[in-house]
């Protein structure tokens, strides 16, 4: 189940991606939030709307996860 409703360019930053999977009403600033679904209790929308083990990024784009 892949929606992608809020899909945004995934442009990988040279320092690489902080991301935070399953954001829930805490999207964090700075990060590329990530979330199934929105959360009405959240202050700003996720950055992606979709299922996180759908992700396709390449491998350690990532320099920090959240989850």
């Amino acid at each position: 189940m892949e929606d992608n409703r809020n899909e945004r360019s995934m442009d990988i930053p040279a320092k690489g991606l902080r991301l935070n999977l399953g954001c829930g009403r805490t999207p964090i600033e700075g990060w590329f939030n990530i979330d199934i679904q929105s959360n009405p209790m959240a202050k700003r929308a996720p950055d992606l709307l979709s299922d996180v083990k759908k992700i396709n990024l390449p491998d350690a784009c990532a320099v920090e996860i959240q989850a």
